[in-house]
C-alpha cells in the first residue's frame, strides 16, 4: 500500500467527503487504504438534506426522515444552489421544485427562509451546507472515535470561481479545515490509479489513457486522464450541468401524475408532499428497472392524494422510450472530452463508469454505443457493455478525496504521486490603458522585449492547474487587474451568471525622482481552482557593483542571479568569434512585496465572521437541545418504570401508604410531563423533577436494595470469622506460624469475639422487623465491620517469621593465610614479567617502522 501513518498521528481523522447532490459519503485514509465510514444507521451513504423544526437541527438521514411533514423547512439541492446568482434560470428552476421560501441576498446569491427557534430565519446556502458538513464530522467523530483535522472535498468540475469560493467559505464556516476542492473525475481517476501505480502496472514513459464517465444524481461528467508510474494527469473534463439521476425520477413521476390527473382529475405534481412522494416511489421503480432481466415494475402509492391509492405497471420499454431525449445528451461530453484531450480512440485502455445512475442497464447500452461508434475498443456483448466497473460506483468519488487528504496531509507519509488537474474554465485578465506589461517566466524577470495588449488569457482551459504566472507592469499610480471569464467559456457557464472573477489593485511605491516602478503581479490558479493574486512586488533592480559584492555573501544567490550563460560547458567550448564574445549579463531583481487589495464576489469578511458565529451558537443551542431532551426522557422513563416497579418487585417493601404516595407523585408527574409545564421546560427542571420523584420512593428502593445485598454481606463476614477461628486452632500446633506468641493470638481471639456477638445480635434484631420496615442490619455497617476485624487480625497472621542468625565461622591460622598471600604474589610477579618484556619488545618493534610509513605519506 502507499499509505503509512506518521508517528502521533493516530488520533487524528484525514477524510474525503464526496458532498453529492442526494448522498454524502466519508472515507477515512487509514494505515494501508481507505475505508468508507457508516453512520449512526450504519449507512454508507448519508442523504444531503437539512431539516430545522423549532429549536433543533436535523441534517442527513435525520432530516430526510422529517422532510416531507416538515418540507417547508427543509433544505435540498443545496450543491446546485451554493455560490450562485437568485437570478439565474437554472436557480429559478430549482426553486420552483421545492416547496421553500427562497430570497436574494445582498450578494445577490440564493438564500433560504426558514423558521428557527420560533422565529424567521434566512440563512445563505453556504451556511445551509455548513450545517451538513457539520454533522458529517459529528459522523466521523462517532464512527472512528477521533476528531476530524483535515479534509478533501469533491465539487463539480464546471463550479465556477464564485461557487468555489462559496464551498471553501462553507468549510470555514463548518470550521473544517478543507485541503482542497478536489474535481469528481480527477478524484475517481487517483482511486483508480494510485494503487495500480503502487503496483507497477502502469508504464514509467507510455501514459495509459483511461475516460472516466460519472453520472451522478444531478449531474453528468467526462473526464480523460492518463497514467504513468507515479503521475495522474488529467487531460480534459467536460460536462452536462443539468443531466442526472434524478431526471430519470422526474420522467417516471410525471408519467405517474399523468395517470393520476387522467383518472381522477386532480394533478398530484402540483402539491409539494405529494410530487415528494411521487419522486420517492419514481426512484424506487428506476432502480428496480436497472438491473438486467427486469422488463416491468409495479408502482404502489397508498394514499397518494385525497385519501386516493394510486396502482401503476411500468414496463422498461416505456421507460427507455421516455428517456430517449436524456440518453442523447450523454453523446456530445464524450465527444467534446476525446477532441479536447487528444486522445486516439484506438489507445484509450478502459472506460470507467461511476456515479449511481450508471448502473441504469440502457445507460450502459448508450454509452458503449456512443464510445465504439467513436473508435473505442468495446464489446457490447461482453458483461456492463464492455465498460469497466472496477470502482465502487458510489464510493470511488470519497476514495479519491480521502487518498487526496493523505497525500496533503502532514499526518501521512504517502508514497509519491503526482496529481496534474486542468482547468476548467478560461480566464482572462485585464488592466488599465497605461504601459502594456509583460508575462514574465522566471524568478527574476526583467522588462521584456514584446508588451501585452490591454488583456490576455492567462489560464486557457485544460491547462495544467495549479500554476503561476507573472504579469510585469510599469506603473506610478495605483493600478487594477480585473479577472473575467473569457469569451470561449461563457458558452459553458451557466446562463444568467456574472462572468467577472475579481479584481485586484495593486498600490505603487514611489520609485524616485524620474522612475516608474516595475511591479510584478503574481496571479495564481491555486489548488481548489481559484483564481487570485498570491503576491505583489516591486522589482528593484540591482546594481552590477552591488551585485558582485553580494555575489560572494551567498552561494544561493549567486547561482540565481549569475550572468545567463556563465559556467555553460557548451558556451565555453564554442568555436570561433562566437567563443570570444563575452557572455550578455542577465539583470538582476531585488523583490518587495507591495500591498494588493482583492475585491472578490461572495461572502465579506464581516458576514463570513456573523455566519461563523451564527453556526456555534446553534451548535451549542443544539447540543443544550439534546442534553434538555436526554433530562426529559428519563424523567419519561423513571415515571414509567418505578410504576412497574411498586407492584412488583418492589410491593413487599412499601407499607400501602407509601404505595399510594408513590403513586399519585408518578400521576402528578405524567400530567407534569405532558399536559403541565414540563411539556417544554429547561434542563435543570427535569433534573429537579427527576430527583423530586426518586426521593418520594427512595425508602422502599432502600429497604429491596437492603434485603437484596445484606445475605451476601453476612455470608462473607462469617466466612472471615470462621477462617481465623480455624486458624487459631490450627496456628499452635504449626511450626510457620510458632514465631507468634499467646499474646498475639489473644488479639484475633477477641477480635473474632466481639464482631461475632455484634452479628448475631443484630441478625436477631433484624430477623424480628417486617420487611417493609426500615432495617436495622444495614450492610453498609457489615462493611465496616468486617474491615474493622481484618485490619486487626490480618496483621497478627501475615506477620513474617524471623530470619534464623547467621552461623560464624572459626578465624583461619595466622601463619597460613600470610604464607599463602606470599605464594599467589610471587605467582603474579612471574606472570606479570615475561608480559611486560613482551609487551615493549612489541612496542619496540613497531615504533619505527610506523614513523617510517607515516614519514613516506608526508613525503609524497
Amino acid at each position: 500500500s502507499p499509505l503509512t501513518h506518521r508517528r502521533g498521528s493516530l488520533a487524528m481523522a484525514v477524510i474525503g467527503i464526496d458532498f453529492g447532490n442526494l448522498n454524502c459519503v466519508i472515507s477515512q485514509a487509514g494505515r494501508g487504504g481507505v475505508d468508507v465510514l457508516l453512520n449512526g444507521a450504519s449507512k454508507r451513504q448519508n442523504a444531503c438534506v437539512v431539516s430545522l423544526q423549532g429549536k433543533q437541527r436535523f441534517m442527513g438521514d435525520d432530516a430526510s426522515a422529517i422532510a416531507r411533514s416538515n418540507y417547508k423547512n427543509t433544505a435540498l439541492n443545496m450543491k446546485r444552489l451554493i455560490g450562485r446568482l437568485f437570478s439565474e434560470p437554472e436557480v429559478q428552476e430549482e426553486i420552483a421544485l421545492q416547496p421553500l421560501m427562497f430570497v436574494e441576498l445582498e450578494d445577490g446569491t440564493a438564500g433560504v427562509q426558514v423558521s428557527y427557534n420560533d422565529k424567521p430565519t434566512v440563512l445563505s446556502m453556504e451556511q445551509v451546507t455548513a450545517m451538513m458538513l457539520t454533522k458529517l464530522m459529528q459522523i466521523t467523530e462517532a464512527s472512528a472515535g477521533v476528531k476530524v483535522v483535515d479534509a478533501v472535498v469533491s465539487i463539480p468540475p464546471y463550479f465556477t470561481d464564485r461557487q468555489r469560493r462559496a464551498m471553501m467559505n462553507a468549510c470555514a464556516i463548518a470550521d473544517l479545515n478543507c485541503l482542497r476542492l478536489m474535481h469528481d473525475g480527477t478524484a475517481s481517476a487517483l482511486a483508480y490509479g494510485i494503487f495500480k501505480s503502487a503496483k507497477g502496472q502502469f508504464d514509467s514513459e507510455k501514459p495509459s489513457k483511461v475516460l472516466f464517465i460519472d453520472l451522478g444524481h444531478s449531474n453528468y461528467s467526462v473526464t480523460a486522464a492518463s497514467f504513468v508510474t507515479g503521475k495522474l494527469a488529467v487531460q480534459a473534463s467536460t460536462h452536462d450541468r443539468q443531466l442526472g439521476g434524478r431526471d430519470f425520477d422526474v420522467l417516471i413521476a410525471k408519467h405517474m401524475a399523468a395517470e393520476f390527473k387522467a383518472k381522477h382529475g386532480d394533478d398530484p405534481w402540483e402539491n409539494p408532499k405529494v410530487r415528494m412522494k411521487l419522486l420517492v416511489a419514481a426512484e424506487k421503480a428506476k432502480k428496480t428497472l436497472s438491473p438486467a432481466g427486469v422488463s416491468e415494475t409495479p408502482i404502489s402509492c397508498e394514499c397518494l392524494m385525497n385519501d386516493i391509492d394510486f396502482f401503476l405497471k411500468l414496463t422498461l420499454e416505456e421507460f427507455k422510450s421516455a428517456a430517449e431525449p436524456l440518453l442523447a445528451r450523454l453523446e456530445a461530453p464524450i465527444h467534446a472530452a476525446l477532441a479536447q484531450s487528444g486522445f486516439a480512440p484506438d489507445e484509450i485502455s478502459s472506460v470507467e463508469i461511476v456515479g449511481g445512475s450508471t448502473r441504469i442497464g440502457f445507460v450502459k447500452d448508450r454509452l458503449t454505443a456512443i464510445l465504439a461508434g467513436a473508435g473505442v475498443p468495446l464489446d457490447p456483448s461482453a458483461i456492463n457493455s464492455g465498460l469497466s466497473t472496477t470502482m465502487n460506483a458510489d464510493e470511488a468519488v470519497s476514495r479519491g478525496c480521502a487518498l487526496q487528504a493523505a497525500i496533503l496531509s502532514t499526518r501521512f507519509k504517502v508514497k509519491e504521486f503526482s496529481i496534474v488537474d486542468c482547468v476548467s474554465h478560461s480566464v482572462k485578465v485585464a488592466w488599465d490603458d497605461g504601459v502594456p506589461p509583460s508575462l514574465g517566466t522566471g524568478e527574476d524577470d526583467a522588462a521584456p522585449a514584446a508588451a501585452l495588449p490591454n488583456d490576455v488569457v492567462l489560464f486557457r482551459q485544460n491547462e495544467a492547474t495549479p500554476d503561476l504566472r507573472h504579469l510585469i507592469f510599469q506603473r506610478g499610480q495605483p493600478f487594477t487587474v480585473a479577472a473575467t471569464y473569457d469569451g470561449e467559456a461563457l458558452a459553458s457557464l451557466p446562463p444568467g451568471s456574472d462572468a467577472a472573477i475579481g479584481s485586484f489593485t495593486v498600490e505603487t511605491p514611489d520609485a524616485g525622482a524620474g522612475a516608474v516602478p516595475q511591479i510584478r503581479v503574481n496571479i495564481k490558479h491555486d489548488i481548489h481552482g481559484i483564481l487570485g493574486v498570491s503576491s505583489a512586488q516591486l522589482m528593484e533592480e540591482i546594481p552590477e557593483a552591488e551585485g558582485k559584492e553580494d555575489a560572494g555573501t551567498s552561494a544561493e544567490d549567486a547561482k540565481k542571479m549569475d550572468v545567463e550563460g556563465a559556467g555553460n560547458d557548451e558556451g565555453a567550448a564554442g568555436e570561433g568569434k562566437e567563443a570570444q564574445e563575452p557572455p550578455q549579463k542577465k539583470k538582476r531583481f531585488r523583490k518587495v512585496d507591495v500591498k494588493c487589495t482583492a475585491a472578490v464576489p461572495g461572502m465579506s469578511a464581516e458576514r463570513l465572521k456573523s455566519a461563523q458565529d451564527q453556526e456555534l451558537a446553534m451548535q451549542q443551542l443544539d447540543l443544550q437541545v439534546i442534553e434538555t431532551n436526554n433530562a426529559k426522557n428519563e424523567v419519561e422513563s423513571y415515571i414509567y418504570s418505578m410504576r412497574d416497579e411498586i407492584i412488583g418487585a418492589l410491593r413487599p417493601y412499601c407499607t400501602d401508604e407509601e404505595k399510594a404516595t408513590v403513586e399519585k407523585a408518578l400521576a402528578d408527574g405524567e400530567d407534569w410531563l405532558y399536559y403541565g409545564d414540563g411539556y417544554d421546560t429547561e434542563k435543570a427542571v427535569y433534573e429537579d423533577k427527576l430527583k423530586e420523584l426518586q426521593n418520594t420512593a427512595a425508602p422502599t428502593v432502600a429497604r429491596e436494595r437492603e434485603s437484596r445485598n445484606r445475605e451476601p454481606c453476612v455470608a462473607a463476614l462469617k466466612r472471615s470469622l470462621t477462617d481465623y477461628t480455624d486458624w487459631l486452632a490450627a496456628s499452635t500446633a504449626d511450626e510457620k506460624y510458632s514465631h507468634i506468641t499467646d499474646e498475639e493470638r489473644g488479639v484475633v481471639r477477641v477480635a473474632i469475639k466481639e464482631h461475632e456477638d455484634w452479628l448475631f445480635d443484630m441478625l436477631e434484631k433484624q430477623a424480628a422487623l417486617a420487611v417493609n420496615q426500615d432495617p436495622v442490619l444495614l450492610t453498609a455497617d457489615i462493611g465496616q465491620h468486617h474491615r474493622d476485624f481484618v485490619d486487626k487480625a490480618k496483621p497478627v497472621v501475615n506477620r513474617p517469621k524471623p530470619a534464623p542468625k547467621p552461623e560464624e565461622k572459626p578465624p583461619a591460622p595466622a601463619d597460613a593465610g600470610q604464607e599463602g598471600a606470599a605464594d599467589k604474589a610471587g605467582d603474579k610477579d612471574a606472570a606479570e614479567e615475561p608480559a611486560k618484556e613482551d609487551a615493549a619488545g612489541a612496542a619496540g618493534e613497531g615504533k619505527e617502522p610506523e614513523g617510517a610509513d607515516r614519514m613516506e605519506t608526508e613525503e609524497k
